[in-house]
C-alpha cells in the first residue's frame, strides 16, 4: 500500500455536562437526594491518510438528530459531519456513510 492510501482514525467521548469527580461542588452534589450523574455524551471521530494530503472532515455523533441548540442552523454548513445516534456511538452504518 502507498501512503495515500493508508488511513488512521481516532474516535473521543467526551461527557460534556458531567462535573469533574473531584472538584467540592460534585461531592455536594452527590449528597443531594435525587442525585442522577448527566450522562449527556458526544463521540468525536477524525482522521486523515499516512501522506497527509487527505484529511477527513471530523464526525460528530450525538443522540439527538435535531438539538434546540442548532435549531435554525443547516447541519451542512457545521465545520463537521452531524450523525445521530440514540447512545452516542459510532455504529458500522455511520462509520461506512462518513467513510
Amino acid at each position: 500500500y502507498s501512503p495515500k492510501q493508508v488511513f488512521n482514525v481516532d474516535e473521543t467521548g467526551l461527557y460534556w455536562k458531567r462535573m469533574p469527580d473531584q472538584s467540592y461542588i460534585s461531592k455536594e452534589e452527590k449528597s443531594m437526594a435525587g442525585y442522577r450523574a448527566a450522562k449527556d455524551k458526544l463521540t468525536l471521530l477524525s482522521g486523515g491518510n499516512a501522506s497527509g494530503d487527505m484529511k477527513l472532515k471530523p464526525l460528530l455523533v450525538y443522540h439527538s438528530e435535531n438539538p434546540r441548540a442548532l435549531k435554525n442552523i443547516a447541519k451542512g454548513s457545521l465545520p463537521v459531519v452531524w450523525k445521530s445516534n440514540p447512545k452516542a456511538w459510532v455504529t458500522q452504518a455511520i462509520f461506512q456513510d462518513w467513510f
